[in-house]
């Protein structure tokens, strides 16, 4: 059996695939559980895919993930799937950054999954 990452980023395609498929749920506190006993903490974030501009990626921001809090508090530019710093653009992936979460601090709640997830929904996007 692998090692369990402590961060994760998680496409919002492969996140609605693995609810899909019943192997995992997010509650309203933006904790997504998985079938497997494992637990991760969901922020909506971006990963930096390519710079675009021709300028390079002398930031080397290429595979970061950043939430989108950290976005807004760099004061970097973000409009639909571009993040632009200075005059370099990056072609950015929306989804999720996942941070483990030990078991001892889950809360379990007494709801259906549609209104866990209707509930983190409406907290977080």
């Amino acid at each position: 059996m692998g090692q369990t990452r402590k961060l994760i980023f998680l496409k919002e395609s492969l996140l609605e695939e693995i609810e899909l498929q019943k192997k995992g749920i997010v509650n309203s506190e933006g904790i997504l559980q998985m079938t497997n006993g494992v637990s991760y903490h969901l922020e909506p974030a971006v990963r930096f895919i390519e710079e675009i501009s021709g300028n390079g990626d002398s930031r080397k921001m290429i595979n970061l993930i950043f939430t989108i809090k950290d976005i807004e508090q760099k004061g970097y530019d973000f409009y639909m799937d571009n993040v632009i710093i200075d005059d370099s653009v990056y072609l950015i992936e929306q989804g999720f950054k996942g941070i483990l979460v030990e078991k001892q601090e889950i809360k379990k709640e007494e709801l259906s999954d549609e209104q866990l997830l209707s509930k983190w929904v409406k907290l977080n996007l």
